[in-house]
């Protein structure tokens, strides 16, 4: 038997701080679009490369987002999941993009991404699952 646990927002962002890779939830002519993505937490903040003109480059600043990222075995089936909604803008100020190079924000295409985007959080939610010790799965039929 498995136990969710809830997480808090401060454990919420411990683990957002663990991994590098997610998937933005957005919509391209009001159908849902996910794109896998490479980020990076800055405070609260989720910062993504992209390329200039990219469909997340191209969303217009205040636009609403999801973000999702999380970890799962796929042997036990714990892992831990954590949902951010917020609005996205772009990052133009010259000391803000010098810091999202600092932080090591990098494609997952390995090309060059110039161009970078920011999610301003509105809600941070998470669960952790975990399998109860002593107790066996139950059977799939």
């Amino acid at each position: 038997m498995k136990a969710t646990e809830r997480l808090t927002e401060a454990a919420c962002l411990l683990l957002l701080a663990t991994i590098r890779v997610g998937r933005v939830a957005l919509t391209r002519h009001a159908l849902p679009v996910v794109l896998p993505v490479h980020f990076a937490l800055d405070g609260r903040d989720i910062l993504i490369p992209t390329a200039p003109g990219s469909l997340l480059a191209a969303s217009r600043d205040g636009v609403v987002v999801a973000f999702e990222t999380g970890e799962l075995d796929p042997d036990t089936g714990s892992g831990w999941s954590v949902l951010v909604t917020g609005t996205t803008r772009g990052i133009t100020d010259p000391h803000a993009i010098l810091r999202a190079r600092q932080l090591g924000l990098n494609s997952l295409l390995g090309d060059d991404r110039s161009h970078f985007v920011c999610i301003s959080p509105g809600l941070i939610s998470g669960s952790r699952l975990e399998r109860r010790s002593g107790q066996p799965e139950p059977a799939v039929a």
